[in-house]
């Protein structure tokens, strides 16, 4: 089990396991400066969570950011 925390205007909105979710992956954007991913999870729970994937070089060295926020089930079906 990965537990993943999902923290929400500084503080802890819940968390999710993300070995047990079912991913719908969204288009890529890759350009000179980095890489950005964005992908709708589905928890085992039932809840919603929008995956933003950011890898960057920043001085000299490649950088990975990973956030998460939980989303309604009207933006998960827009987004999708």
């Amino acid at each position: 089990m990965e537990r993943v925390n999902v923290i929400e205007n500084g503080k802890l909105a819940g968390w999710f396991d993300l070995d047990s979710v079912t991913q719908y992956d969204g288009p890529a954007h890759r350009d000179a400066f980095g890489t950005n991913d964005t992908a709708l999870l589905r928890t085992k729970g039932g809840r919603w969570v929008l995956s933003h994937y950011s890898q960057y070089m920043k001085n000299g060295t490649i950088e990975d950011d990973t956030r998460y926020e939980f989303v309604t089930d009207e933006a998960a079906k827009d987004w999708l």
